[in-house]
């Protein structure tokens, strides 16, 4: 991958990640030895980063040179948010959308997220201080909610 095409995977997947917990350098890393190591991800990152810069009118900067609240618009316009839908219209998004976006969806976005729900950060943001299967110092951490109720 290009530097230029690196860094817009960069700041794809900081608009991803949790502001907490996101870091430039772990995205970088990540995707750089995805790219290499995993056949065809390359390809993905480099669709990706397409469908990103395609989403402002020309002349526009590319999307790792945008304001966060444009690639935040542009994100939101390459994936739509399905959250609230009643499933027979998830359903029916997910069969009526475009190649481009199941494949960004799926291999690219589900792969950052993925990836970054299984480090300490992940865990650390939603609640938990260890990953699974390693012992916890409160035997009874995954029996509670990680946010007391007020």
């Amino acid at each position: 991958m290009s530097p230029d095409d690196l860094e817009t995977m960069v700041a794809f997947g900081l608009v991803l990640l949790p502001s907490s917990g996101a870091d430039a350098e772990w995205v970088r890393s990540h995707v750089r030895a995805r790219a290499e190591q995993v056949p065809g991800m390359r390809a993905e990152y480099l669709r990706c980063v397409q469908a990103l810069d395609a989403t402002a009118p020309a002349p526009a900067a590319p999307f790792r040179d945008r304001p966060r609240v444009d690639q935040v618009a542009a994100v939101a316009a390459v994936l739509p948010n399905y959250a609230g839908q009643p499933r027979w219209r998830r359903a029916a998004a997910r069969l009526l959308a475009a190649p481009t976006e199941l494949a960004l969806r799926q291999h690219v976005a589900g792969d950052v997220l993925a990836a970054y729900y299984r480090t300490g950060a992940g865990w650390a943001a939603v609640g938990y201080g260890h990953f699974p299967g390693v012992a916890a110092s409160d035997p009874l951490g995954y029996a509670t909610s990680p946010h007391p109720p007020a």
